[in-house]
């Protein structure tokens, strides 16, 4: 990791190709290793570094990681939009929700990170699913002011008057954060003024 942080992208290959011929490690110890050497080159968007991991790793191992443990997450949190194109490319993001009910593309929505929010709607995800708040991925948009993806919610069949748990709609979202291009959009799609 320190090479990593360095960025000596080639030093953390040698590493990590050379650690990945012991046999002394225990499995436990070698995964844990790995999901850190994945967290920090995601960190430093080193996307060399992710492409190899990506191929030293067993696939189906981070498919079965909780969903606020695997690559595609982390790629969120930090922000590295490369960073979770390259990840997504290799592993297919699931129907998985963590403890909030939060899915890959309402993480995406609550950061406001438009491009991989369309990138996930391309790979079909349930883009009215809501989190523990009631709150949908176009609730966020609208609070985020983003009419690009209010738009693109609105065509991939967005619920456009679900409202969250303490009674907002998107289109109140709208109001609140007075968007009038965001309220507009909401209206000509239906909404329920």
């Amino acid at each position: 990791m320190i090479a990593i942080k360095q960025q000596q992208s080639k030093l953390a290959l040698a590493l990590l190709t050379h650690s990945g011929k012991t046999t002394n490690l225990q499995a436990a110890h070698k995964s844990k290793q790995l999901s850190d050497l994945f967290t920090t080159a995601i960190q430093h968007n080193d996307l060399t570094l992710i492409k190899e991991l990506l191929l030293l790793t067993d696939i189906q191992k981070l498919q079965s990681l909780p969903i606020e443990e695997t690559p595609l997450w982390f790629a969120m949190k930090f922000k590295q939009k490369d960073a979770f194109l390259d990840i997504a490319r290799a592993i297919p993001s699931e129907r998985k929700q963590d403890v909030q009910q939060r899915a890959y593309l309402l993480l995406a929505n609550e950061l406001n990170l438009t491009e991989i929010s369309i990138f996930l709607l391309s790979m079909e995800s349930d883009v009215n699913l809501t989190n523990n708040a009631g709150r949908s991925a176009l609730w966020y948009a609208a609070d985020f002011t983003n009419t690009r993806l209010i738009n693109v919610l609105i065509y991939a069949n967005s619920d456009i008057d679900y409202f969250d748990n303490d009674g907002y709609s998107p289109l109140m979202r709208a109001v609140i954060r007075n968007c009038a291009a965001c309220v507009t959009s909401l209206l000509n799609a239906g909404a329920n003024a």
